[in-house]
């Protein structure tokens, strides 16, 4: 067979002591997804979070990387664990819509795992990219029963091929994760932007 990283093919998904628990599960989706990426933040780069209620991401991004992340969401901080994410100083959480927000420059990652129609989700993600506003991203889109939606896999990813192709320098890789269900992730970067000091 073709060899894994992990014994097994699955990963051991257990935070070490260091990482306090995060508010949510979803981390385990964005650590797998920086594994398969081969890239994640470093230290004092700027991350953007957006839709980050419950907090999952951020938290794992503002402990394991110590990156500087700005959580967005229209929601706001609520909960014992938002409260203790919200006292690290690597953290700033700011409340508003995550489709319409957008920095005042330009960022190293924005992240994505709102649960919204897929192509809605490409629109804001697009716009990110045409407007070179982050160097890397890491983006999921969530596809529907197509009972309810007419969207199903081919339809978002022929979408993703179409928009994406059409952005001069974008560098991107789709991957489903068949154990998240009706969802796939866009990884990528957009290449020649020079990291911002």
């Amino acid at each position: 067979g073709l060899p894994v990283p992990w014994p097994g093919g699955l990963r051991e998904n257990q935070p070490s002591g260091r990482l306090r628990k995060p508010p949510s599960a979803a981390w385990l989706k964005l650590q797998e997804h920086l594994d398969y990426m081969g890239h994640r933040p470093r230290p004092a780069e700027v991350c953007v979070d957006l839709g980050a209620f419950p907090g999952g991401w951020s938290s794992y991004l503002a402990q394991a990387t110590k990156a500087w992340v700005i959580s967005v969401d229209r929601v706001g901080p609520t909960g014992k664990a938002m409260e203790r994410l919200l006292e690290r100083e690597n953290l700033d959480y700011v409340q508003a819509d995550a489709l319409d927000w957008r920095p005042n420059r330009r960022v190293d990652w924005v992240f994505c795992d709102m649960t919204l129609h897929p192509f809605k989700s490409l629109e804001v993600l697009v716009d990110w990219l045409q407007h070179r506003l982050c160097r890397r991203f890491v983006w999921t889109l969530k596809y529907p029963p197509k009972k309810s939606s007419g969207v199903e896999y081919l339809d978002v990813t022929t979408r993703v091929q179409s928009e994406l192709s059409q952005i001069p320098g974008v560098v991107w890789r789709v991957r489903h994760t068949p154990l998240q269900g009706a969802e796939i992730v866009v990884t990528g970067g957009i290449a020649g932007l020079e990291r911002l000091e």
